[in-house]
């Protein structure tokens, strides 16, 4: 009898604005988190790491006012309609 594939955990990617101590207390109650300094430099455009993180397949945390509290209304643009140079 051939059981279920195991589900891949959901990533919470925590963008650069939120800081680490939101990440480290999600990760305490048990969340996979990716914390943007840990991918990213400090200062990576919003058109450099998004396009990552979308392809990752991440769930994008953040409070910056252009992509509306905590990842709502995030730049789709970038994420879905995201074309590599080439």
């Amino acid at each position: 009898m051939m059981g279920k594939p195991p589900i891949e955990p959901i990533v919470f990617y925590i963008d650069r604005c939120l800081g680490r101590k939101l990440g480290q207390t999600l990760q305490e109650q048990g969340l996979t988190i990716a914390l943007h300094d840990d991918h990213f430099t400090q200062n990576a455009l919003d058109v450099d790491w998004l396009p990552e993180v979308g392809q990752r397949g991440w769930v994008v945390l953040t409070k910056d006012a252009r992509r509306g509290a905590f990842g709502v209304g995030c730049k789709t643009d970038l994420l879905f309609n995201y074309e590599p140079p080439g």
